[in-house]
């Protein structure tokens, strides 16, 4: 394996690891963060860059009369909507056109909530699409939620 190749690889392992939350935090900021899962020492199935933990958010689109009035030039919107997540610390993971009641399905990571919804009001106001924006959990994610559910 070349030293480049080798090289990103033990990069991209220790960009991965999530800190765990500060020992001297009082019990009042550790039950804040204990729900928390950027928080979470154990939380570590997010994508992570440098030392930001990357939220899921999946993002349900649909044409406006402007929209699909104009669908030829969507390609070149779709590259815009990569710059804004780009400019918003974050990407879209992937982009699908859909049958059904949603036009296009994309998945973005994002570093948070206010960074999601930036794009969402971006995206809106250009008058193009509607969006509904899904904040996903990942299965660990999930099982650590429901095993923390009271009896």
């Amino acid at each position: 394996m070349p030293a480049t190749i080798e090289g990103r690889v033990r990069a991209r392992k220790v960009r991965r690891a999530v800190p765990p939350p500060p020992a001297d935090a009082t019990a009042d900021a550790t039950a804040d963060t204990a729900a928390d899962p950027c928080h979470d020492a154990a939380f570590a199935t997010r994508r992570t860059t440098g030392r930001t933990v990357m939220a899921t958010y999946i993002v349900l689109s649909r044409f406006t009369a402007q929209g699909i009035r104009d669908v030829k030039d969507s390609p070149r919107r779709l590259a815009g909507a990569k710059r804004l997540a780009k400019s918003l610390g974050g990407r879209i993971r992937s982009f699908h056109l859909t049958m059904g009641s949603c036009d296009a399905v994309a998945v973005l990571e994002l570093p948070d909530d206010d960074a999601a919804a930036s794009f969402a009001l971006q995206m809106g106001r250009a008058g193009n699409v509607t969006t509904e924006t899904l904040k996903a959990f990942p299965e660990a994610d999930y099982r650590r939620i429901v095993a923390g559910l009271p009896k």
